[in-house]
């Protein structure tokens, strides 16, 4: 017991001021991670962990393949006229065949069993002259339907066809170390920064009856806070629909080939499933942390990780990052690793250049990588290990100049009074 009370007072006033500066440091690491940028050690971190964690061992558990429909329009292609800004011809242009999306829907809508909802990931921009036998068969779903529409400036752009729509959310600015952005889909933002609720956050809401509103710090989901932007998990992958044992795969067919099954069949594969049309093979692709990903299935794997509840700002996760961050407080305020302190307390050792190590630079960055990879694996959280690390040692060069104003000015007119 001796040595719980010397390690126990060894503390004292510091670690309550530590304790102080964690909730602070959470708070900000809140903000931080509720950006939409993402930054290179966040997504190297968090793209390695997944491999490890999901490939290597395992450790993942797949949705019920039954629950899900994947119906593919990537090759049903149809011609429209192309018009200029005086709304002369320039040519023809392809979209995807609004005839054949129209069956679609007209055999599911026709099936005796009901889906639970449709979402049709197809950008309907373009009119076309069969948008209104599309428009026929897609009222026929009521609100059993979804269609994905694109943002400008903010405004979610209307499709050519009036069915019940919302924003598709796809993609996230990387940010490098030049300041180099690209298109890639890492984080998922439910509410966009314009108000607008994404696709997957309304079909959550219809299916579960839950109601997510915008704040400020976070968001907040039947009064419980939320992350404003969270990494998502990816259970299904393009892998599952195409590569895996057939035992295993989640079920994907081909718009055609859907077309000609018997109505038997047709029941079977719609009853209580959720159907996502979309082009999973060439143009609506996007770069993940899985690398490259259909548009439907990062749609398909936001609203699983709506449901999962990975938005969620869970207590025992922030009880958690407060210890990690009051060790990182005290060690940052103190220039002493609390870690290296209760070892040398317990040893009595009182010189180590190993143990000193751990009060550089790298030591903080090795420290705050260790506190974020248990944070994924526990708690499925990454949290940006550079944003932490720096800011830990802007808070030990103020305290360090601190004391030289004090010492060289302050104290230096005191004596000399």
């Amino acid at each position: 017991m001796k040595y719980f009370f010397r390690i126990l007072s060894f503390f004292k006033t510091r670690f309550v001021l530590a304790v102080a500066h964690a909730v602070v440091m959470l708070f900000l690491n809140i903000m931080w991670m509720n950006s939409p940028l993402v930054y290179e050690d966040e997504y190297f971190l968090a793209r390695i962990l997944t491999v490890v964690k999901k490939i290597v061992l395992g450790a993942e558990t797949k949705p019920d393949p039954e629950r899900f429909l994947f119906i593919n329009v990537a090759y049903n292609k149809a011609f429209i006229p192309k018009l200029g800004e005086s709304e002369e011809l320039l040519g023809e242009q392809v979209i995807t065949d609004r005839k054949v999306l129209a069956n679609v829907l007209k055999k599911i809508a026709q099936s005796t069993k009901k889906p639970g909802m449709v979402v049709m990931d197809v950008v309907l921009e373009e009119a076309s002259l069969d948008d209104s036998i599309l428009f026929v068969n897609g009222k026929m779903l009521g609100d059993r339907l979804l269609v994905s529409a694109n943002e400008d400036q903010g405004k979610v752009l209307p499709p050519s066809v009036s069915l019940p729509y919302a924003t598709a959310s796809y993609t996230t600015l990387q940010e490098g170390l030049m300041g180099i952005t690209s298109d890639a889909f890492f984080k998922y933002q439910p509410i966009t920064p314009d108000g607008n609720k994404t696709l997957s956050l309304q079909m959550y809401e219809k299916l579960h009856h839950e109601e997510m509103s915008s704040g400020y710090m976070w968001n907040e989901e039947d009064n419980i806070p939320v992350f404003r932007s969270f990494i998502i998990d990816h259970p299904i992958r393009w892998y599952d629909l195409f590569m895996a044992p057939q035992e295993k795969r989640f079920p994907i067919l081909y718009a055609n080939d859907f077309l000609l099954l018997p109505d038997e069949l047709i029941e079977e594969f719609v009853a209580n499933r959720i159907i996502y049309i979309g082009d999973y093979e060439l143009n609506d692709m996007h770069e993940t942390v899985y690398g490259t990903t259909p548009g439907s299935l990062i749609l398909t794997n936001q609203f699983l990780a709506l449901e999962k509840g990975e938005q969620h700002i869970r207590p025992v996760w922030v009880i958690y990052m407060l210890i990690c961050f009051s060790l990182l407080s005290y060690q940052s305020f103190w220039n002493e690793n609390p870690f290296v302190n209760i070892i040398r307390k317990l040893f009595n050792i009182n010189k180590n250049e190993q143990l000193d190590k751990l009060n550089t630079f790298a030591g903080l960055l090795g420290a705050v990588a260790i506190i974020s990879i248990i944070s994924y694996f526990v708690f499925g959280i990454s949290i940006g290990i550079f944003f932490v690390a720096v800011y830990l040692q802007i808070v030990k060069f103020i305290q360090k100049l601190y004391k030289w104003i004090y010492n060289k000015i302050f104290w230096k007119r005191i004596s000399d009074y």
